[in-house]
């Protein structure tokens, strides 16, 4: 009697997810030549094989803007204008790589758990802004997409 037994092994590819913190400005003065700096974490968290290296670009889209220069959020029928950037200088726009602007990439090499690499994410409101009434603003359409290979 023979028996064949058949084995199929499914290599572990890796999964990654994205958190991040919110972009926070706090009260700003519209009336005055101040901008508005802050910065917040986003981490990129991955799984997979143990000695796997995982590579990771951070895109993030325009938002509800016009364009990555001119990035805007709003409350209501007010909007202000804001960037996002890579770089504590607040000279590298964070998008997805076209018109001037930059991606947040990184690697990792996996363990048994789960492996995180946190990124800072820079960002400014323009002073002298006229009009924009008070209170809370925020882009809604704003997304990061994380494409990660091994």
């Amino acid at each position: 009697m023979v028996v064949f037994s058949a084995l199929t092994l499914i290599a572990k590819q890796p999964v990654c997810e994205v958190s991040a913190d919110t972009v926070a400005f706090g009260a700003y003065q519209p009336l005055t030549n101040t901008l508005r700096n802050t910065s917040s974490a986003i981490a990129v968290s991955c799984t997979g094989k143990e000695g796997d290296t995982v590579y990771y670009t951070l895109i993030l889209n325009i938002g509800s803007g016009s364009s990555y220069a001119s990035r805007q959020m709003s409350s209501g029928s007010y909007t202000l204008l804001f960037n996002l950037y890579t770089d504590a200088a607040r000279t590298q726009i964070w998008g997805d790589g076209t018109g001037g602007t930059v991606t947040i990439s990184g690697s990792m090499v996996l363990t048994d758990s789960t492996v995180t690499r946190t990124h800072i994410v820079y960002g400014r409101i323009p002073g002298s802004q006229r009009g924009p009434g008070a209170g809370s603003y925020i882009d809604p359409a704003m997304v990061v997409r994380c494409d990660y290979s091994k």
